[in-house]
């Protein structure tokens, strides 16, 4: 019987050991907001990155365009403010620069819907590992909405890491990744110690019992004048460490400048988004069963040259056109794809009816559509181009495409950018 229940217990202390091994999880963050935020937030164009390895204290770019788009959702507030950073699991890259619009950002900038940005971050490769890498837009009010990411290789440099500046008030060139850190290890252990001592004080007293007396009303009562001067104590002594330590610092090391919070407000003007198709939507439905969306959308060709579909764009997904391939390829194989009908070219002036089929698994896996909303809707971009590029002209391959997408067609033959927007049909139909 002992021996029945020692094979027992092995088995389930098995079992609980094979259900609890952790696995490596690939997101971080991109789900986070609903569905309809991030379909209905930003849309993103050619992102691209200039490296998918480098080693440590090397610098990578990562550049693109991204709108706030018109169908923007009403029940949230229209963010005012924003931010531009890196989506990535822990600190390992650095962001050096910041650039919305060729200005040089160091703080929040004011954004608004419709218009179009350009953006450039430079980071510096902190720590060893493989990183999905997004960039992000923080919306005041709403939270943060990401772009097309890529894997990107970090290996071992020659060194460890360094990010060195030069004070412009001083001359002095000090390492960002150790400046300081003494000081911030003295900090927390002179406040940590604080908070000790003094639950310490409290936690030695019976705790049960004064709690069941306040309860009974019984409050200061409970507080003797020994208690008060030792509270008195503690607030002596915090106050003169948070004096004695802006003295220190004021004395030490100067000159010292407050935490600067200014916002841009006017940034430059971009170039304007092109628009030489006139869209309007139809249908969107959606079937479960098969897990694929369908777009049906009206298309007007108002410029004088034949035009393209490229992809649909929404969120950091997109959805390339098969029949494109031909004039802007694939290399990597990347792209989701989509099938067009009918296929082929737009001419100028003319009126088509396009239905856009994209079948995969990403839209349930990524929780782009859910059936837990009160209002079920999909919104994207439609992304209309020149049907070959100028002779001669060969398509840049010094940028890595995201994971999501083939290369992007360069921004000069991108002839338009639509957004659709519709209310959700689903067919649960096989």
């Amino acid at each position: 019987m002992a021996s029945f229940a020692r094979i027992w217990i092995a088995a389930v202390l098995g079992l609980s050991l094979l259900i609890g091994t952790p696995t490596s999880l690939s997101a971080h963050g991109e789900h986070n907001l609903e569905p309809f935020v991030r379909m209905r937030g930003l849309a993103f164009f050619n992102v691209s990155f200039s490296h998918d390895r480098l080693k440590v204290n090397e610098t990578m770019t990562i550049s693109g365009k991204f709108r706030m788009m018109e169908s923007w959702p009403r029940i949230l507030p229209e963010p005012e403010l924003s931010w531009i950073g890196v989506l990535v699991p822990g600190p390992k890259l650095a962001t050096k620069e910041r650039w919305i619009n060729g200005r040089f950002i160091q703080n929040a900038f004011h954004i608004e819907i419709g218009r179009l940005y350009d953006f450039r971050l430079v980071l510096q490769a902190r720590q060893p590992g493989r990183y999905h890498v997004h960039p992000m837009i923080n919306l005041a009010g709403t939270g943060g909405l990401v772009g097309p990411a890529k894997w990107i290789e970090v290996e071992p440099g020659d060194g460890p890491p360094s990010y060195q500046v030069t004070l412009s008030a001083t001359g002095e060139t000090i390492d960002l990744e150790h400046f300081g850190f003494g000081r911030i290890v003295g900090w927390h252990l002179a406040f940590g110690l604080l908070g000790v001592a003094w639950l310490v004080y409290w936690a030695a007293k019976p705790l049960l019992v004064r709690y069941m007396l306040l309860l009974e009303g019984v409050d200061e009562e409970q507080f003797s004048r020994r208690d008060k001067r030792v509270a008195g104590v503690f607030g002596a002594v915090l106050a003169a460490v948070l004096i004695g330590g802006l003295w220190i610092t004021n004395a030490n090391m100067p000159p010292t400048i407050p935490h600067q919070t200014p916002r841009e407000w006017n940034l430059p003007d971009s170039q304007p988004l092109p628009q030489a198709v006139r869209t309007t939507i139809m249908e969107m439905r959606y079937q479960p069963t098969s897990r694929a969306l369908r777009v049906q959308v009206e298309v007007t060709n108002l410029a004088e040259s034949p035009v393209l579909l490229r992809k649909f764009t929404t969120s950091y997904l997109s959805f390339v056109n098969r029949d494109s391939l031909g004039a802007y390829p694939d290399p990597e194989g990347t792209a989701l794809l989509m099938d067009v009908q009918p296929s082929g070219l737009i001419q100028p002036g003319q009126t088509s009816v396009l239905t856009l089929s994209m079948q995969d698994s990403v839209w349930d896996r990524d929780r782009f559509i859910a059936f837990d909303q009160p209002q079920l809707s999909a919104a994207g971009t439609l992304v209309f181009v020149e049907p070959q590029p100028p002779a001669g002209q060969t398509l840049p391959l010094i940028m890595h495409s995201n994971d999501r997408e083939a290369p992007g067609v360069p921004w000069e033959l991108v002839r338009s950018a639509n957004e659709v927007y519709a209310n959700l049909q689903v067919d649960f139909t096989p």
